[in-house]
């Protein structure tokens, strides 16, 4: 009462103790508040969400590398709608959002929707914002290597987390081990990445003309893209899932890029 609330929104599972309520408050001569219950975010199963599906504390999404806008927009969308966008600011929210459209069936969780949310907000930030809020979330400091805005734009792209950024970045920071087993080359693929490393040397490396090189490459020998991107993706990144090799080859430099390619021909 001391809080002149206005109005209470809770869950439509209160819905039975709510004249309760009313009564105790008509009982001291309070005024009564409006009520609005919302339905319940069920599991993608149907059943009521429990922490085996997603169910956590707000606070563990954010260690997670969750962002606050990207959590609002998800929770608003469960059970609410705007036309066909998918997108608000805190500020449209504020002046379009009105309880009487929320949906009054129960909507279900979906951690690939919040991940989906989630990527698009990191994509909103800029390269020193999100260089900031990774260093908060998670120590990694992309301002300790050359082109480190570049480094971490590239790999929000496919990211749905500040965690997931700072977890795939570790060969911008050190040169990886190479997995043999990963690579598979046999000597006329090493004959073939020791001819590319050869020609490569002679570029200008400027992001342009090293895509310019990569795609005559192959036309001059013949080749599809994961012919050569397969194993250089491994020899740069130690993964066989990374970004653009024309990018990640910008991104770390010549000497970098060479010195990967040439100790891995040595060692295979």
């Amino acid at each position: 009462m001391e809080m002149k609330i206005t109005t209470v929104i809770r869950g439509d599972d209160h819905i039975t103790n709510t004249l309760k309520q009313i009564n105790v408050l008509d009982a001291l001569g309070a005024t009564i508040p409006s009520y609005a219950h919302l339905p319940m975010v069920l599991a993608e199963s149907g059943k009521r969400l429990s922490k085996r599906d997603g169910a956590e504390d707000i606070l563990d999404y954010k260690k997670k590398g969750y962002l606050n806008d990207a959590l609002v927009n998800y929770l608003v969308r469960l059970g609410w709608s705007h036309g066909e966008e998918e997108i608000f600011s805190l500020e449209k929210l504020k002046k379009i959002f009105n309880l009487e459209d929320v949906n009054s069936s129960p909507s279900k969780y979906s951690q690939e929707l919040l991940d989906w949310y989630n990527n698009k907000y990191l994509n909103f930030l800029t390269p020193e914002d999100l260089i900031l809020k990774v260093k908060e979330n998670s120590g990694v400091d992309f301002n300790q290597i050359d082109n480190g805005k570049l480094a971490i734009s590239l790999l929000a792209k496919g990211a749905h987390s500040l965690n997931q950024i700072a977890e795939e970045s570790a060969y911008f920071f050190e040169e990886p081990q190479t997995k043999f087993d990963l690579l598979k080359i046999d000597s006329d693929k090493k004959i073939l990445l020791s001819e590319f490393s050869e020609q490569l040397k002679e570029i200008d490396f400027k992001k342009n003309q090293i895509e310019d090189f990569i795609k005559e490459f192959l036309r001059a020998k013949n080749l599809k893209f994961p012919e050569l991107g397969k194993p250089l993706r491994v020899i740069l990144t130690g993964k066989e899932n990374a970004p653009s090799i024309s990018e990640l080859l910008f991104i770390l430099g010549k000497e970098n890029s060479l010195k990967r390619i040439e100790y891995t021909l040595k060692d295979g």
